[in-house]
This record gives C-alpha cells, structure tokens and sequence, in this order.
C-alpha cells in the first residue's frame, strides 16, 4: 500500500508513453474538463475577449466564441478518449481557421486564441484542488502532456487551414 501512489504513476506513464487511451491519471481531470465544459468555455470567452494577441474576437459575440470552445473541447475529449479519426481532427480546424479567416482573423491570432483555450484548460484543471498528494502533482502534469500532443496537432491544422483559405 505504501507505494501504491508509486506503481499508479508509473503504470499511467507507460500508458501515456505508448499513447493508449485508457488508463491514465489524468482521465479524472478530463472527465472534469469535459463535464464543465460550459464553465471552460466562459473562462475561455471572457480572456480571448479582451486579450491584446486576439484582437478580432473582441469583435464576435460571446454565443458564437463559447460555441467554438465547446467544439475544441468535444474535439479534445473525443480525441483523448481514442473515438476520434485523424481526419475528422483535421478537417475540424481546417475549417474553423478558413471560417476565421474568412471573417478577417489575422492567423496570430487564431493561433493565439487556441493557445488561450490550452491555457483555460490547464489552470481550470490546475484551480480544482488537486494538489492534495504527491500523485496529483504527477496527475497534472500528465495532463498537460496530453494537451500539448492534441494542441499541437490543432495548431498544425488550423495554420494548414487557414493558409489554404488564403491561398484560394
């Protein structure tokens, strides 16, 4: 018992080394993540509103931005629950950058705004009193590795899609 906090960590590092979906560490706070997914989107809204890096979304109504979160979050959560094609992943922001260029977003900040919502992500998951034991240290960080590996790809694409628009 005494170093069960120990193998747990190791078993989901093994997991999160072989890129399997299920178990993992974090998968609590995804599914807390996904759950207030609603609650993820306003934090999201109000700091892309008023952030100096993403001008043209102080422009669009908050429906439409809240809308837009909750799609990169059910994206995110098909995705690390192993549902989602590679191709659905791409197509998603492929069109939401051409659709953002579209309506005169500068790619910075596309770019920027999902930066954003990664950063929303991680301090929600961060501000849920997690931090009891030494095994949600690990928890966390875990969590962020899955971000960076999904928000990594959605910045690839969404540069992809937006640079596709502008091409014609």
């Amino acid at each position: 018992q005494a170093h069960a906090d120990e193998w747990a960590i190791r078993d989901s590092f093994t997991q999160l080394q072989t890129e399997q979906p299920h178990p993992l560490l974090s998968d609590a706070l995804l599914t807390l993540i996904r759950d207030r997914a609603v609650e993820v989107a306003r934090l999201w809204v109000s700091d892309v509103q008023t952030n100096p890096t993403t001008g043209a979304y102080a422009r669009r109504e908050a429906p439409h931005l809240a809308a837009q979160a909750a799609g990169t979050l059910a994206q995110f959560a098909r995705w690390w629950s192993g549902d989602e094609a590679r191709a659905e992943m791409r197509g998603h922001f492929r069109r939401q950058a051409a659709c953002l260029r579209a309506r005169g977003a500068q790619l910075h900040e596309v770019l920027s705004a999902l930066m954003l919502l990664r950063k929303t992500i991680w301090t929600f998951a961060r501000d849920q009193g997690v931090w009891e034991r030494p095994i949600d240290v690990y928890r966390v960080l875990e969590l962020d590795r899955r971000l960076v590996l999904f928000f990594d790809r959605a910045l690839f694409h969404a540069a992809r899609g937006y640079w596709e628009e502008s091409a014609g």
